[in-house]
């Protein structure tokens, strides 16, 4: 590939917060040379017309794939969204867009920015449909709402039991508003169709290409599965092309259990960066975990970490030392001949 000249410009080094030049040689996707346009030898340079040029952005906690799945859904959020008239009115739009039978999705709502001052329930969800499922999830992903006939086919009523660290929040007579807190969104989870890989693949792939257009060359995954390297891997073959670090979800480990390592899945492209353990929620939700309850309220959150997890997290880290007892990982000079997760 031939070398190409950028002019006129600000590029910014990164030497110091006030260290720019204006232009720069880049030969095989890499730049090679920084200096001012005056220097720049070449007879048809590209001219950046006073832009400013920044290194690739490193998004260091994100869910890619998550922002694939909401991508078609409806954005209940605000100014589009202000109040829950607005958001019932969002919801029967995409109701006309979603396949008969399929599940009506939102993403976004926040009860502290709503003007009703409340969150979304289950009453008001089945005003979009009695006849469908609709499920909304908040603005931090941590708890979401969803009407009657998503409640029914999650087999979720009355007697069902909150699950460890969630809650489905009921009335003062024990009946499900449709407000699933935290662990209990797991619940209507299991009970939505699951997607096809090649409708993953695709997702991704779209998801890679909005990334870029704000910059972001790397990204890490914060709620990964096992299967996801190969997923993403195959997205990266369609055009996927951020640099990707999985954080592996810690059900996830202690379900499938430890696996052996390649290099590539340590120091490739996409790799696994470590294991993700949740402790609590969110403070924005009320559900991040507090000595002290929430004012105007008798809760203090949810605790989604205990003894058990915290022994064997440490278990999966023991498998990770080397046979001296010494942690290889993060050593300069170190590597092991064995790696395991």
């Amino acid at each position: 590939m031939p070398s190409q000249y950028f002019v006129n410009g600000k590029i910014f080094t990164g030497k110091n917060e006030r260290d720019f030049v204006s232009a720069m040689k880049v030969t095989d996707g890499k730049i090679e040379w920084i200096g001012p346009s005056e220097q720049a030898d070449a007879p048809d340079p590209v001219d950046l017309q006073g832009k400013t040029v920044v290194p690739g952005f490193i998004d260091a906690h994100a869910h890619p794939r998550l922002l694939a799945d909401i991508a078609g859904q409806a954005a209940i959020t605000i100014p589009e969204v202000t109040n829950i008239e607005e958001a019932i009115a969002a919801l029967k739009k995409q109701a006309e867009k979603t396949p008969d039978g399929g599940w009506i999705e939102g993403w976004g709502w926040d009860e502290t920015k709503l003007l009703d001052g409340r969150p979304l329930n289950r009453f008001d969800l089945d005003r979009v449909s009695t006849e469908r499922p609709v499920h909304v999830m908040r603005s931090d992903f941590h708890s979401s709402a969803v009407n009657s006939k998503a409640l029914e086919l999650a087999g979720i009523d009355k007697s069902t039991a909150d699950p460890f660290g969630g809650e489905i929040q009921r009335d003062e007579n024990g009946d499900p508003t449709g407000i699933m807190i935290e662990n209990a969104n797991r619940l209507i989870e299991n009970a939505k169709p699951k997607k096809t890989e090649e409708e993953r693949i695709e997702g991704i792939v779209r998801t890679g290409r909005r990334l870029a257009r704000f910059g972001i060359t790397s990204v890490a995954e914060m709620m990964g599965r096992w299967n996801d390297l190969s997923l993403f891997r195959k997205a990266e073959k369609r055009g996927f092309k951020q640099r990707l670090v999985l954080y592996l979800l810690w059900e996830e480990v202690k379900e499938l259990g430890i696996r052996r390592l390649e290099e590539r899945d340590l120091n490739g492209r996409i790799r696994i960066g470590g294991v993700k353990l949740f402790m609590d929620g969110t403070i924005s939700g009320k559900t991040a975990w507090m000595k002290a309850p929430y004012p105007g309220t008798g809760g203090k959150g949810h605790a989604d970490l205990h003894e058990g997890r915290i022994a064997g997290s440490r278990r999966i880290r023991q498998k990770e030392r080397d046979p001296a007892g010494d942690p290889c990982h993060g050593r300069p000079g170190h590597r092991r001949d064995s790696p395991h997760l």
